[in-house]
């Protein structure tokens, strides 16, 4: 048919579209909680450090939109379906290994917006347009999850171990709990500059180096861990084959801040 997506961009192109919505005019927010509200069959998309969700029959359609779709004669979820699996591959349902992941992150994505999931007879089901890697270095953790007194103990010559520990929400949700979501070197906050699309993004940095620790070792992530942005986490990387320290990088940023500034006078 020729209205069917026919590629993988043009799928993200209306997963991108529809949660742009999210935070559009009134009736484009309607539409948006609407659509993630009755589906049941998503296509997911990793960006930003979260994951973005549209129904497969929106998704499905090429260009889909609050003007397009009502024009589309043939809105068949089962169609859709077909052609995705074509594009994407299987979908990933309550037997595949990352289904827990994407599915606890899709009931983030609604709490993040008032959205109540519709109830269903069948599970959820997924695809994913994308690598999860990124995305499971993010926070999706309820807050009655958040253990006070919360400590974890790593061998860091394990690769394995120490890889589960760097991605470990847990870790993160205490060290941006404590710190916020703002760059402890340039103080950027992702919300106050993009809005919802940027709540709660935020790297976090080892101010010890992992590779350097020789011994099991007790984490505090409140002594241990920065909340950092991109580009400065990969600054602090950046040292001449050292990892810079925090105050070191802030220092060069202010210094670079204050001569951008004096040279406009």
């Amino acid at each position: 048919m020729k209205n069917l997506a026919e590629t993988k961009a043009q799928l993200i192109h209306n997963v991108r579209t529809l949660a742009k919505y999210a935070t559009g005019t009134t009736d484009e927010r309607k539409f948006h909680d609407k659509k993630i509200s009755n589906g049941r069959v998503f296509v997911a998309y990793p960006r930003g450090g979260q994951l973005l969700f549209a129904p497969s029959r929106l998704a499905g359609y090429k260009n889909n939109s609050t003007q397009r779709e009502p024009t589309l004669k043939e809105r068949d979820g089962r169609v859709t379906n077909v052609q995705i699996i074509r594009i994407l591959g299987k979908y990933h349902d309550a037997t595949s290994p990352q289904y827990k992941l994407i599915d606890d992150a899709f009931k983030n994505y609604c709490r993040k917006f008032g959205i109540i999931p519709s109830p269903h007879p069948r599970a959820r089901r997924y695809w994913l347009a994308g690598d999860l890697g990124f995305f499971r270095n993010k926070i999706y953790l309820s807050p009655d999850e958040i253990d006070t007194n919360w400590t974890v103990i790593e061998d860091a010559k394990t690769t394995v171990t120490v890889n589960k520990f760097e991605r470990d929400r847990r870790a993160r949700l205490h060290c941006i709990k404590y710190y916020d979501a703002r760059c402890s070197v340039c103080e950027l906050e992702f919300e106050k500059r993009y809005g919802g699309l940027g709540k709660d993004f935020i790297h976090v940095h080892h101010i010890v180096p992992i590779a350097k620790i020789g011994k099991a070792y007790r984490l505090n992530p409140i002594r241990d861990l920065r909340p950092v942005c991109p580009n400065c986490h990969a600054m602090l990387h950046l040292g001449d084959g050292r990892t810079l320290g925090i105050k070191e990088l802030r220092a060069i940023f202010k210094k670079s801040l204050l001569s951008k500034n004096n040279n406009k006078c």
